[in-house]
């Protein structure tokens, strides 16, 4: 196999779903993450992504693990979240 590395930068929903993807992806190296991002990211989802020593931990709950925090985002874009 050829290793993979997927570089995400779009949001946390592509994050957590390229994340869980690549869990069963024989060949994934590594998921490139933006960590200047993180923090941003870390608002908008609940619970709060799992970082520890430069590693993403993926979420054991169902689906892709997290919720979107339709408060926040409707409070950040000025409108509601559907």
């Amino acid at each position: 196999y050829v290793p993979i590395s997927p570089h995400d930068a779009t949001g946390p929903v592509t994050l957590i779903a390229g994340a869980q993807t690549m869990m069963s992806t024989p060949n994934f190296f590594r998921l490139e993450i933006a960590y200047s991002e993180l923090e941003v990211y870390q608002r908008v989802v609940d619970p709060p992504f799992e970082v520890h020593d430069g590693y993403f931990h993926v979420s054991d709950r169902p689906g892709l693990g997290h919720e979107l925090r339709e408060e926040y985002l409707e409070q950040t874009i000025g409108g509601r979240v559907r």
